[in-house]
């Protein structure tokens, strides 16, 4: 494929405009207008963040069956507000003026980032380790995106799961171990926000051999000890536990 053809497929894929919102008030600072494919998004917002001072947050987005759908309206945006866009044309951030916050409101969606029940990962998954343990990986994914978390997928078949408020950093990996044919649940420790997971693991998961396991800073888990009862919905109960709002153990 042609560096031309393959250009034009990209622009042809999906895409959505987002908005982006930076100051840690309400109504914040400013409202940035861009546009993205999903998949490249949380890079996006990692580089954001990282040239940011100021706090930021997904405020909303219109989804579009194409990427080149979605840069005309993106255009179309800039040009609507650009009484108020700031550092000058060409600008992607504005001033959170009522009048774009209130066409957010009115014109946008929350951002619920997922890996799509379409996506071949889930395929790969129930190929590799039966109908059976896709049945729980992908009902613990639901589950945990219904209590606030959204997914990623890295490489081939490995599921990133990552709190809303921290997209840019994973709380499990949930990826396969291809020497065994054997799916892990793996506990990122180590976080940001000094979230204590590993009190509320010890706290509320009976395994024989979780303290152990929690002696690393990336416990992993074997999916016939995750999955198993009773320790499924010990597991679920401690990271519904982190999203809603990192109590203490």
């Amino acid at each position: 494929m042609t560096e031309q053809s393959t250009q034009e497929a990209r622009k042809q894929s999906p895409g959505f405009v987002y908005f982006i919102a930076a100051g840690k008030d309400d109504p914040p600072v400013a409202v940035k207008i861009g546009i993205s494919k999903e998949s490249a998004l949380l890079n996006r917002f990692a580089n954001i963040k990282s040239s940011n001072h100021e706090p930021i947050r997904f405020i909303g987005f219109k989804s579009f069956p194409t990427k080149k759908s979605a840069e005309k309206h993106e255009k179309e945006l800039h040009e609507k507000f650009k009484e108020i866009q700031c550092r000058g044309a060409g600008s992607e951030w504005f001033r959170a003026e009522q009048e774009l916050l209130d066409y957010i409101e009115k014109n946008t969606k929350p951002l619920e980032l997922r890996v799509l029940d379409s996506d071949e990962i889930w395929d790969d998954l129930q190929n590799n380790i039966g109908e059976d343990g896709y049945r729980v990986v992908k009902s613990l994914h639901d589950d945990l995106l219904a209590s606030g978390y959204i997914s990623v997928k890295r490489k081939t078949k490995t599921l990133q799961i990552r709190l809303s408020e921290k997209p840019d950093e994973p709380v499990i990996v949930i990826h396969p171990n291809t020497n065994e044919k054997e799916i892990y649940l793996e506990i990122y420790l180590v976080h940001s926000e000094n979230i204590p997971i590993k009190q509320l693991i010890e706290k509320h998961v009976t395994l024989d051999n979780v303290r152990t396991k929690l002696k690393k800073k990336y416990p992993q888990f074997r999916l016939k000890q995750w999955a198993a009862p009773p320790h499924y919905q010990e597991f679920l109960h401690v990271f519904k536990q982190i999203a809603k709002g990192y109590p203490s153990a």
